[in-house]
């Protein structure tokens, strides 16, 4: 998942909630994976505001 970007143990460390993640890895995870940033934060938020 996130090979060449971040660090196996950082990227377990984000998993985790004990990190953040830059907005710079992010958008490199992102483009990786051939997912647009704004498909991500639009269900990404979209998902939060229905739990709640």
């Amino acid at each position: 998942m996130a090979a060449g970007i971040i660090s196996v143990s950082f990227y377990s460390k984000v998993e985790r909630d004990i990190h953040d993640i830059g907005t710079t890895e992010l958008i490199e995870l992102l483009n990786q994976h051939n997912i647009e940033c704004n498909y991500f934060f639009t269900t990404y938020i979209s998902q939060k505001q229905a739990r709640y």
